[in-house]
């Protein structure tokens, strides 16, 4: 639900970025903000 309302104001770089963390689950936040340069809560905005 969150995300749904979250969605709509997200770039698609973020939702890329929060999609892939979500698959890699646990750390995938941190592992996925290390790897394309942004901050944790960046990709955190992504994942909703």
């Amino acid at each position: 639900m969150k995300y749904q309302r979250l969605f709509p104001h997200l770039d698609d770089r973020q939702r890329r970025d929060g999609a892939e963390a979500r698959v890699l689950g646990h750390g995938g936040i941190r592992v996925v903000a290390r790897a394309v340069g942004v901050s944790d809560t960046t990709v955190h905005t992504g994942v909703g």
